[in-house]
């Protein structure tokens, strides 16, 4: 019977992680065998709501499965993101990672360690894949530079979700680049629409990988923007002053004429 595995996986996976225990809220509309249901769950401030059923326990395993997939596509990289948003209020590196690999190539398992503000922290054990290693890691680094580690990062996750939207758009005020002009597609519909954005900022389009959410699509696009802007900001204002003189040009010359 499988009638209840998202919402016992979700259960697992916020444990484990140190997540307040998930809230179902489910509304019926209709009476009878017309009566559709449909749930949500909320976990710390973060709500996800799953497509209609036709009994309160399917809708709730719908949530729970939209939550449950949401939150482990998250969580692949969450204590990655925490780190490198670590130091990025800090002013500091943006965090190192080294692997170690052992195993034969068709069996390798890894371990890793990663260096921020020149300290150096190990993932406990060996992982089957390089990010699980990664990620590992950063959540060593992070439960030991932040205090009450892993708990406070968990319940940082809501706040974080426009860290870098906000990031980008103080960059490109300072820089006195335009304003980020974001685009999303959606593919496919209810639990399995996914969502891709990009954003442009002067003639440069950025791409971020594929998201649960609108909202998590847009961040992600806005973090590659913000990375590679702020390594090559130079560059970027040589294009930007190139599209000024150009404006300029243009204006001029429609002025004499």
């Amino acid at each position: 019977d499988n009638s209840g595995l998202y919402k016992n996986l979700l259960q697992e996976l916020v444990q484990k992680e140190g997540f307040p225990v998930p809230e179902y809220d489910t509304n019926r509309s209709g009476e009878g065998h017309e009566a559709i249901f449909v749930s949500t769950v909320k976990i710390i401030r973060e709500v996800f709501k799953g497509p209609e059923a036709r009994t309160k326990k399917q809708a709730e395993m719908n949530a729970a499965e939209i939550a449950y997939t949401t939150l482990k596509e998250h969580m692949w990289h969450f204590y990655e993101n925490q780190l490198k948003n670590y130091a990025l209020k800090r002013s500091l590196r943006l965090p190192e990672y080294s692997l170690e690999c052992n195993g034969p190539p068709h069996a390798s398992h890894f371990r890793c360690k990663v260096t921020v503000d020149g300290r150096t922290f190990e993932s406990p054990e060996f992982f089957s894949t390089k990010k699980g290693a990664e990620n590992a890691a950063a959540k060593v680094a992070l439960t030991s530079l932040v205090p009450d580690g892993a708990k406070e990062a968990s319940l940082l996750f809501p706040d974080n979700s426009g860290l870098f939207k906000n990031l980008l758009q103080e960059l490109v005020q300072k820089e006195g680049f335009p304003v980020p002009e974001y685009d999303t597609n959606r593919s496919g519909e209810g639990h399995e629409a996914i969502f891709v954005s990009t954003v442009k900022i002067i003639r440069e389009v950025f791409e971020g990988p594929e998201a649960r959410t609108k909202k998590q699509a847009e961040m992600n696009a806005a973090e590659i923007a913000y990375t590679t802007l702020k390594e090559h900001v130079a560059s970027y204002k040589n294009i930007r002053d190139t599209d000024i003189k150009l404006t300029w040009s243009s204006s001029s010359y429609k002025l004499k004429s």
